[in-house]
């Protein structure tokens, strides 16, 4: 079976509270080998992985794409930056990321606070041509976002939901201050 889903975590290990661990867990209850989990330390090692692993024709040829990503990093919005994604050891504008190198997945989930405002949604999309991203326009504590994103994937991935219902019903039923957005609306 292909792995379809990338858990990406950029939260600095120190903290000790990592979404990678919690949905990489939850989901392998209910699918196992469907997803890759990675710790990333710097912002390269992570435009590194996404050039070989997700932007690379031939090797998705080989090995099958994936599907959905989730990125679990600190976010902050600048009004002159823009949206940033804070690693361990430097943040990443979405400026940084290889244009179109999402075009190919179904959806991008930001567990990032701050990033679902519109503004930086759009360029998201228009950088990267994601088809759908899901982020928090404010910040989540981290049991929040943890219960949010099992919920979520739970309904996504094992209920086999659409996106954007099982979007609906967990933006309906698990209440956070985050504010989870969803893009492009319907």
């Amino acid at each position: 079976m292909s792995r379809t889903l990338l858990i990406a975590e950029a939260v600095p290990l120190k903290e000790g509270k990592m979404e990678v661990l919690v949905l990489g867990e939850f989901i392998r209850l209910f699918r196992e080998n469907f997803r890759d989990d990675y710790f990333f330390e710097c912002k390269s090692d992570f435009l590194d992985y996404l050039e070989r692993y997700v932007v690379n024709t031939q090797y998705n040829k080989r090995h099958g794409r994936y599907k959905y990503i989730h990125i679990s990093a600190h976010g902050r919005y600048y009004k002159r930056r823009g949206a940033v994604l804070s690693f361990p050891k430097g943040d990443l504008t979405f400026d940084e990321l290889p244009q179109g190198c999402f075009k190919h997945i179904m959806l991008v989930t930001l567990s990032a606070c701050s990033l679902g405002n519109k503004a930086s949604m759009e360029h998201f999309i228009e950088r990267t041509q994601a088809r759908c991203v899901i982020a928090p326009q404010n910040s989540p504590r981290f049991e929040d976002a943890a219960l949010w994103f099992v919920n979520f994937y739970y309904l996504l991935l094992k209920q086999r939901l659409p996106v954007y219902d099982a979007f609906g019903i967990v933006n309906s039923m698990v209440d956070t201050k985050a504010d989870f957005q969803v893009y492009p609306k319907r």
